[in-house]
């Protein structure tokens, strides 16, 4: 296909249809509606443009801050509708029974479980894998704390500012440390600083749990279907948000780059960086896609000193 077909293609209700169901549960809800009605209006309005992103004559990051300035004149509102926190629901615990599974098969007794959550938000994930590991007998307490400079302040869980995470006193004892749905929203040039830091906390016979939705193609291919995958997959996510998180839509947009929420989806260099955080020859990465179609992948760095 051509580019400009593949720009017609971006007003296919089955070919959005189609993308949809790859990586989201609430089929037909309004989410996937306001995916359609978003797609097909930026498809309508900026032709010229998609076609320069396909053709590699704009970057990723041009294309996306197009789509969030179309998706604010929508001016649309939040959403609670039932159907769609379910959903929400549906897929986390989904990715969670996965995470489950492979973190704690190879787990013996803790008395203590100590999890770091790297961009948690309010730490639900991390709450309930803790839970889990007391009611399977896999530990007999557990401590959560999280690192994620965009959150309101949570009881329950201890906080870990900038400061905290590059200190040499940094506790180096988290049993695991989880970075879900976080990476791909951090500028490629800041990700590893930060990440670095926490990974340096893991300790001896630990986990490290990663939770992405991308194919891990290369970001900066030419090949057509990978970049028009990636920008699906933001329009995707952007709905999502915008749906659900209009908080985290606004820092989408915001100029300052210090402090943007961006979105830039993870490839295979991305996940050989990480091997390379974690590069104890006994370390090993296990993949595990998620969901009936296998629109999310789980990712778990088995750690041994």
């Amino acid at each position: 296909m051509t580019c400009s077909q593949i720009v017609r293609s971006l007003t296919d209700s089955n070919f959005l249809h189609s993308f949809w169901r790859a990586g989201w549960f609430d089929s037909g809800g309004i989410c996937e509606r306001r995916f359609h009605a978003a797609v097909r209006f930026f498809a309508a309005a900026q032709a010229e443009p998609i076609a320069d992103y396909l053709s590699c004559a704009i970057d990723f990051k041009e294309i996306t801050q197009r789509f969030l300035s179309q998706v604010e004149s929508l001016q649309w509102r939040t959403v609670q509708a039932a159907s769609v926190l379910k959903d929400g629901a549906r897929l986390r615990q989904a990715v969670l029974g996965v995470a489950t599974d492979a973190v704690f098969s190879c787990r013996s007794i803790m008395p203590d479980m100590r999890i770091l959550g790297f961009g948690a938000d309010v730490c639900e994930f991390e709450l309930e894998l803790g839970r889990l590991a007391v009611k399977n007998h896999l530990a007999s307490a557990f401590n959560v704390s999280r690192y994620d400079p965009y959150a309101e302040f949570l009881p329950g869980v201890t906080e870990v500012d900038s400061n905290a995470l590059h200190s040499e006193d940094f506790p180096y004892d988290f049993d695991l440390v989880t970075a879900r749905w976080a990476l791909h929203h951090v500028a490629p040039e800041a990700r590893w600083e930060d990440l670095r830091s926490a990974l340096r906390s893991i300790s001896p016979q630990g986990h490290f749990l990663v939770v992405e939705e991308s194919d891990f193609s290369d970001r900066n291919s030419p090949q057509i279907h990978q970049r028009l995958y990636r920008l699906l997959l933001m329009a995707t996510d952007v709905v999502i948000n915008t749906c659900l998180r209009p908080d985290r839509t606004k820092l989408m947009t915001q100029a300052d780059e210090t402090t943007r929420f961006e979105l830039e989806y993870l490839d295979l260099q991305d996940l050989e960086e990480i091997d390379g955080m974690l590069s104890h020859p006994e370390t090993r990465r296990t993949a595990h896609p998620v969901g009936p179609h296998a629109g999310q992948t789980v990712f778990v760095w088995h750690v041994h000193h």
